[in-house]
């Protein structure tokens, strides 16, 4: 028995390690409305849940750091891309991409089409809005917690507007090193592969999800790079204010990409916080 034992283990190591450094398998998801929504799998299929939604104008390439290693070993990971971008179908009708029940039933249709057990949502910028859209209409109750990633918790009004946005000279220097970062080379490309009306869509809504953070009841990590010229750290307060049990790691490395510019660490903290929550 001992002997059958050891071999059904070495067996299901080798069978992680194979997950580890297969290539993410992707397939279109059904969405709100009927919108077809192109997500990407990988890793260990029989690992905890791990969601990733990207920000806006990027696409699920943007978490090409995370796609191997000790988190493909351990976690069964599947990334979206948001309606309108990478390859998820991208309609001209703008109301598509101002809709939060939209937004929601995309993220839950995923989770339907993947069978995700209490998966942990991963919520990287304009991420924040839609995981805060899935959390309105659906509740945490199939959720095992939250990360945010220089994330927004809302956007339409002066003072989220205020809240969230760095100076625009910063900003403006920002965008201007991205081609020359070698962690980030992919970030430009993404941005002007998002249809013009899909970008204009998103960023002209007017949501504020506070109240919805302040109900969540299961655990919230907020990270946030402290040279985020995008998004201001400030909100990583803010986050903290509306839901006083999260916890908050400024990653001095980092900007706006914390997930890219500091990988091990950002995969070390994530890694802790499914282990925790699981």
């Amino acid at each position: 028995m001992r002997i059958l034992a050891l071999v059904l283990t070495l067996a299901a190591a080798f069978a992680a390690g194979d997950a580890a450094n297969a290539a993410p398998q992707g397939k279109f998801v059904t969405g709100g409305g009927g919108l077809k929504i192109y997500t990407r799998a990988w890793g260990n299929p029989n690992g905890p849940a791990i969601l990733l939604v990207h920000g806006w104008a990027q696409s699920s390439e943007s978490w090409s750091q995370q796609m191997g290693g000790s988190l493909a070993r351990k976690y069964n990971i599947v990334a979206m891309d948001m309606r309108g971008h990478g390859k998820s179908e991208a309609p001209a009708d703008k109301r598509l991409y101002q809709s939060g029940d939209l937004m929601a039933d995309d993220v839950a249709a995923v989770i339907r089409a993947y069978r995700l057990r209490r998966p942990v949502l991963v919520a990287w910028s304009y991420g924040g809005v839609v995981v805060g859209d899935y959390l309105a209409k659906y509740g945490d109750g199939n959720v095992a917690g939250v990360v945010t990633v220089g994330a927004i918790i809302g956007l339409g009004t002066p003072e989220l507007s205020t809240l969230s946005r760095a100076s625009t000279m910063a900003t403006l220097g920002a965008a201007l090193r991205l081609p020359f970062n070698s962690k980030l080379k992919g970030v430009v490309p993404r941005f002007f592969g998002t249809p013009g009306h899909v970008r204009r869509a998103f960023i002209g809504r007017k949501v504020d999800h506070s109240d919805t953070y302040k109900s969540l009841t299961k655990p919230l990590l907020v990270i946030h790079g402290a040279n985020d010229a995008i998004v201001s750290p400030d909100v990583a307060d803010y986050f903290k204010v509306v839901q006083p049990r999260a916890k908050v790691l400024i990653f001095d490395k980092s900007g706006h990409f914390p997930f890219a510019e500091e990988p091990e660490r950002f995969n070390a903290e994530l890694s802790a916080f499914v282990d925790r929550v699981n």
